[in-house]
């Protein structure tokens, strides 16, 4: 096949060369267009997007939505005001996500069992959840054998006492409070 330019024909070399080319070109044109579409609609495609939350952002990935998640396995230090707090932090971010009313999230607290396991906290609380989702059975607080009443403001999460079997679910959240205290040195 003959191989023109400006509506010259090229010798059989250099139409071999020239199409070599303009298929290196078509290539590299097509992973940049694949590059770009993966950035819009990949899974980063709500990262640095100040419209969309982290979370719904995270969860739209696999085609899920707030009302999806059906666990949080929290930090829990079994101290009177953060229970509540991580309760309180919870609900709030529920409600502007837009869960429905009714779609209780069931929680985890897993301090009753594990103590206080500092850096580990984080990678047991994954442990537990990932056997969480794998059986079904989300595991009740063994301490929890009084509910403070002020947890009944945070009407979309389910304090537990006792395990609850469930037929599965799709997504649950770990939560982590993280307090740090610095001692500046200062006095008065």
């Amino acid at each position: 096949m003959a191989r023109y330019v400006d509506g010259l024909k090229l010798p059989p070399a250099e139409a071999a060369a020239a199409a070599a080319e303009q298929v290196q070109l078509v290539e590299r044109e097509a992973r940049n267009k694949a590059k770009a579409a993966y950035q819009v609609w990949g899974n980063g495609f709500w990262s640095g997007n100040p419209h969309i939350s982290p979370l719904r952002g995270a969860l739209a990935v696999h085609g899920l939505t707030v009302d999806d998640i059906a666990v949080a396995s929290f930090h829990g230090t079994s101290t009177k005001y953060n229970d509540l707090n991580e309760s309180r932090v919870l609900q709030r971010q529920l409600e502007h996500l837009g869960r429905a009313k009714g779609n209780i999230v069931l929680s985890i607290w897993q301090k009753h069992l594990t103590g206080h396991p500092k850096g580990a906290a984080a990678s047991w609380m994954l442990n537990g959840l990932i056997q969480s989702m794998l059986s079904g059975i989300v595991p009740g607080n063994g301490n929890a054998d009084n509910i403070d009443q002020a947890l009944r403001s945070c009407n979309l999460i389910a304090h537990l006492s006792v395990p609850l079997r469930t037929y599965g679910y799709k997504a649950g959240l770990l939560k982590s409070t993280i307090i740090i205290h610095v001692d500046s040195g200062l006095r008065s």
